[in-house]
């Protein structure tokens, strides 16, 4: 088991849910990391496009996968992101968001990457 003190993310509402048992975790572990890299990809392509849409879809997605992983610090964010997307407003502050969302995730996920040999 990684140790959670340095990581960048903790386990404890998905511990809560699914237990401490190493392949189960690290099976969601592997989920987590194929479905945030795609949805991040989906709201970097939304943006780049302006498909305002796509961006609100897989904001409202990744959202209670943030909360589950322990990325709290970007629940705010998150959200913001996926209400200006469905509203269609503030296109600037969309990307400084997603910016911001994009900085703070990809280290937590290259930490689980190497938490998890994978």
């Amino acid at each position: 088991m990684p140790n959670q003190a340095s990581n960048q993310y903790h386990l404890t509402k998905l511990y809560s849910f699914i237990g401490e048992e190493p392949g189960p975790v690290k099976e969601m572990v592997v989920i987590f990391l194929q479905s945030s890299t795609e949805l991040l990809q989906d709201i970097s392509t939304g943006i780049t496009l302006q498909d305002f849409e796509k961006i609100s879809k897989a904001a409202h997605k990744l959202k209670p996968s943030l909360d589950i992983f322990g990325i709290d610090d970007m629940y705010d964010t998150i959200r913001e992101i996926e209400l200006n997307a469905r509203n269609k407003t503030n296109p600037d502050l969309i990307k400084q968001r997603i910016d911001q969302l994009e900085n703070r995730l990809k280290p937590a996920i290259l930490q689980m990457r190497e938490d998890y040999s994978l």
